[in-house]
């Protein structure tokens, strides 16, 4: 056993549970690696977080404030999560329960092409990573391979304020010739932005695959449905270290993958990456 593998077990001992305290992307990989490391008791350390993943996960409970508990995401932010940890959350999967009464997206069960989740951006951020939202961010031309087949249907997966951003976003699916959750069915999810998770369920399981910038839907798929196929892209200087979360999830058998860039890196060479992934590894 690796030094960092021993001092990470030595730090897991010492406590009597695990906290969930973000609920969004790393509210997912917190209560998966949480699940992975065996604790029997994992707490939401506030009523909205564990109103956010109690459909994820029943044995959820409220935090007590006594509980000595591990801070999962503090130890994401520190990268302290080990290779071999990594590989646990991937033989983890968190299946939701009650989905009957979800949005059912049904022209998406419907159509023969095959479908393409990309998010091209992110528009705002909690600052945590280390970077701005714009740093995570990369054009919508490195995904014109989207475009350019006939047989995808691109369904951009974009969180934004539906009243502020709403016009670029439906001026970037026109473009795309595509779609995205609720721009032509299922209206109450427009936007994603502050829909509970759980009503999407049903729009991310229908996906093919899935390109773009790391995020919450990132970290749902690779909990809840790591079947699906994705090409994860992050800015390398970000807390999150993408390449061995990926090679951790090949290792168990998951076709992701992951392209850094950063603000040296062209576009034009981040475009001929993504392609070269997209048709020699996604499908």
């Amino acid at each position: 056993m690796d030094k960092k593998r021993k001092s990470f077990e030595a730090l897991l001992s010492q406590y009597e549970g695990a906290l969930i305290t973000e609920g969004f992307g790393h509210g997912f990989a917190s209560l998966g690696l949480a699940i992975a490391a065996g604790f029997e008791q994992v707490f939401a350390q506030d009523e909205q977080i564990l109103a956010k993943f109690k459909p994820f996960y029943n044995n959820l409970q409220l935090w007590d404030g006594k509980t000595e508990c591990w801070n999962v995401r503090e130890s994401i932010l520190k990268r302290e999560i080990t290779h071999e940890m990594w590989r646990g959350l991937a033989r983890v999967k968190l299946v939701p329960t009650l989905t009957e009464d979800l949005p059912q997206f049904k022209n998406l069960a419907e159509t023969d092409k095959v479908k393409v989740h990309f998010v091209p951006a992110k528009l705002i951020t909690d600052g945590q990573c280390g970077l701005s939202a714009g740093q995570q961010s990369v054009s919508p031309e490195v995904f014109s391979c989207l475009k350019d087949d006939d047989e995808v249907l691109p369904e951009l997966g974009q969180h934004f304020n539906k009243e502020k951003d709403g016009e670029d976003a439906v001026n970037l699916i026109e473009e795309f010739e595509g779609d995205a959750p609720g721009y032509r069915e299922e209206k109450e999810v427009w936007g994603i932005r502050g829909v509970p998770h759980i009503r999407l369920y049903n729009f991310y399981r229908q996906m093919d695959a899935s390109v773009g910038i790391a995020g919450t839907h990132t970290w749902l798929m690779l909990t809840c449905l790591p079947e699906i196929p994705q090409i994860i892209l992050y800015n390398t200087e970000g807390v999150e270290d993408w390449a061995d979360i990926a090679q951790a999830y090949r290792e168990e058998g998951y076709n992701i993958e992951a392209i850094g860039f950063n603000k040296e890196t062209e576009m034009l060479a981040l475009k001929r990456e993504i392609e070269e992934a997209y048709y020699n590894k996604l499908f």
